[in-house]
């Protein structure tokens, strides 16, 4: 068997994605994020490196340290039919790097070396002191894309980089992906903007009323 451990941002989001499709987000930004998608191309090369691979996740993400986070998380994977590929988180350890907190999961299962063919790390940061070797650095900006993902697949299961995986990876439709999570957001942003809008007038409206109101009890107290 082989392991993936598996970061989230800048891997299956990324900040080019992000700005596109959510305008003004940054990375934990839980009302802009929630709720939405991942990148579906970078759910569609893990998904392809696991398959290709048979390799297992554990997520070593920051995003295992919030419930709520997780749940969305695992959920998202499990559209992509790889809950049953998740076997595990990272401890989160004070003051340790998190390629100590790797390490120390490597180490607390019984005969790792037995168990565990190869190891990767998605990550796009490149904490991983002694575990560096087994980084695969995606980038923030464009995160997971299709020659991280032959570059996983060279290192896990050179054998199964087959002209299969090759035109899974390079499929036309891939591209598509996402333009049904455009579609929906932009419906929602606009929906969004009209609120806001609406809001602001009724807020003005009141204002006026307020001054208008208060003016006409300063006159009536000014008379008496």
């Amino acid at each position: 068997m082989n392991l993936i451990f598996l970061d989230v941002d800048g891997v299956l989001n990324s900040h080019d994605y992000c700005n596109y499709y959510y305008r003004n987000y940054s990375f934990g930004t839980e009302p802009i994020f929630m709720g939405r998608e991942f990148d579906q191309r970078a759910m569609h090369y893990l998904k392809t490196i696991v398959e290709a691979t048979q390799s297992k996740l554990v997520i070593s993400s920051n995003w295992r340290k919030s419930v709520k986070f997780m749940k969305y998380l695992v959920g998202e994977l499990a559209k992509h039919n790889l809950f049953d590929d998740i076997i595990g988180v990272t401890p989160i350890l004070a003051n340790q790097n998190r390629g100590q907190e790797i390490t120390q999961y490597i180490e607390s299962v019984p005969h790792p070396t037995e168990k565990f063919k190869n190891v990767l790390i998605l990550d796009d940061n490149n904490d991983m002191g002694n575990l560096e070797p087994l980084l695969l650095k995606t980038n923030a900006r464009s995160g997971l894309t299709k020659e991280n993902a032959m570059e996983a697949i060279r290192r896990l299961a050179p054998q199964n980089l087959s002209l299969d995986v090759f035109n899974k990876l390079n499929a036309p439709e891939i591209e598509k992906l996402n333009y049904d999570v455009l579609q929906s957001i932009s419906e929602q942003t606009k929906e969004q903007i009209l609120r806001k809008q609406l809001r602001k007038v009724i807020e003005q409206q009141f204002d006026a009323g307020y001054k208008n109101q208060s003016q006409e009890t300063v006159s009536l107290q000014s008379k008496v």
